[in-house]
């Protein structure tokens, strides 16, 4: 990652003058009632000059965070360097100015204040971070053009910044988010766009995650739901287990919150539609956990079993047969490397000749709203794609219609979840869509109208789930 020098929004002097004043009021108190058991005038003394060390001290550490923050690469280590550092530095001083004053609790003086300190340590080089991250370009990598190739592969690794990074961890730990900041209405269950005769249906469902040691299912309730579908569309979220077994490239690499799939789930979407029907997308944060090899052998063996494959960026796209250029994107990965199909990128691979369908990998996990920032982009993807179906935030997500130079366009911001071996249940739910086409006067597909349900994976006897259709999202 780049190395550059923090450029503060702040001026750094006002900034630490501020703070400076305010631990330079705390800690006159907390030394004034540490040294309560001396004489007032002592305890003044003492006082003042804990206050007006601490204010100098603060206003100075500011800019020696900020020092070692930029002395190291990697994030890890500017923040662990900026913290002890700093704190080791400051601590020494404290301590020697309150020998040199004759302060009489040294040692209930200094630990009372660093434990109050302890806070601005930990969390002013934090701000740094959110700072520097906001500074640097993060996905550069993806720019590339030597892409076919092998990228490091990091074992510990995560798809956002620090900031949203510890959002989704807080989420996971509390309840997801219902916020809902722009605004965003779902369509009814059954919408209309435009009048016309249908040609052609398809189906989506939600992100397909490993289901480990568990079978997995449609129920009739669903399978009615997909009824007559020409064609389903899933995220393929993960990868195939046990691919470069006897290759040269060897076993595959340990690396923390990979998604490995076992072949059950493939039969399964196999008994419901002919794999020549079913597009799985591999554009997702998961699908390069493993490198470049282990994501082409994931890639053509997801192929020899008979499936339509995209989302690479050497295929990003897919041209079905009646008109429907599917393009499939993502905004997130793991993993720094170049070939993938990334968002960014995905108006290059619009065909003005056809219907345009979006299928992005965005969005922020467990929450169902989407962003001001993503419903702005959605708009901007509208003026260049006819529809978007998207996945990622592994729960459902509302269904939206915007009217984009004239014409009434759809947006399905997160299907959410329809395969998951995971036993939480936030996980379990997602949503179903149909969407119908019919051609227009120049024979061009159009769409239609569509419908959607909720859905919930439910344990069956033994080790299978199944996905059944369910009126409301329990939120």
């Amino acid at each position: 990652m780049e190395n550059i020098q923090v450029e503060t929004k702040k001026v750094p002097l006002a900034r630490g003058l501020k703070y400076g004043s305010i631990a330079g009021i705390v800690y006159f108190f907390i030394a004034f009632f540490a040294n309560w058991n001396h004489p007032l005038e002592l305890r003044i003394q003492s006082s003042l000059s804990h206050g007006l060390f601490c204010m100098g001290m603060t206003f100075f550490s500011t800019s020696m965070m900020e020092f070692f923050f930029n002395r190291f690469e990697g994030l890890m280590k500017k923040y662990i360097f900026a913290v002890l550092f700093s704190g080791c530095v400051s601590l020494t001083l404290m301590i020697s100015v309150h020998l040199v004053m004759g302060t009489p609790e040294v040692f209930t003086t200094v630990f009372a204040s660093a434990i109050t300190s302890t806070p601005y340590y930990l969390l002013f080089p934090l701000k740094l971070v959110f700072e520097y991250e906001e500074k640097i370009d993060r996905f550069a990598y993806r720019r590339d053009e030597n892409y076919r190739r092998e990228w490091h592969v990091q074992k510990v690794s995560r798809p956002y910044n620090l900031k949203d990074f510890l959002k989704v961890v807080l989420l996971n730990l509390t309840k997801i988010s219902m916020k809902n900041p722009a605004g965003v209405e779902s369509l009814e269950k059954k919408f209309k766009i435009k009048e016309g005769s249908r040609e052609l249906r398809i189906g989506f469902l939600g992100d397909l995650m490993p289901m480990y040691k568990y079978g997995w299912r449609l129920s009739d309730e669903v399978r009615g739901m997909l009824g007559e579908v020409d064609y389903l569309v899933c995220n393929f979220e993960g990868l195939l287990e046990g691919l470069l077994e006897g290759t040269l490239s060897g076993e595959r690499q340990k690396v923390l919150l990979s998604q490995n799939h076992n072949t059950g789930i493939l039969e399964s979407l196999k008994e419901f539609l002919p794999a020549e029907k079913i597009i799985l997308s591999v554009a997702n944060n998961h699908s390069a956990d493993y490198g470049y090899d282990y994501l082409n052998q994931n890639f053509e063996a997801l192929k020899r079993e008979g499936f339509k494959v995209v989302g690479s960026r050497d295929v990003p796209s897919i041209l079905l047969d009646e008109g429907i250029n599917l393009v499939a994107a993502t905004e997130w990965s793991n993993q720094h490397h170049g070939y993938l199909s990334f968002l960014e990128y995905s108006v290059k691979h619009v065909d003005k000749n056809n219907f345009n369908l979006l299928y992005p990998h965005w969005g922020h996990e467990l929450e169902f709203y989407p962003r001001e920032k993503q419903v702005r982009l959605a708009k901007e993807l509208l003026n260049d794609f006819d529809a978007i179906v998207g996945h990622h935030t592994h729960i459902p997500g509302p269904i939206s219609k915007y009217e984009i130079n004239g014409e009434e366009k759809i947006v399905a911001y997160s299907l959410g979840d329809s395969a998951t071996g995971l036993y939480r249940r936030r996980y379990r739910y997602g949503m179903a869509l149909t969407l119908d086409f019919g051609r227009n006067d120049t024979g061009r597909l159009e769409l239609l109208e569509g419908k959607w349900c909720f859905t919930q994976l439910q344990k069956e006897e033994g080790r299978s789930y199944i996905l059944k259709e369910i009126e409301n999202y329990p939120v």
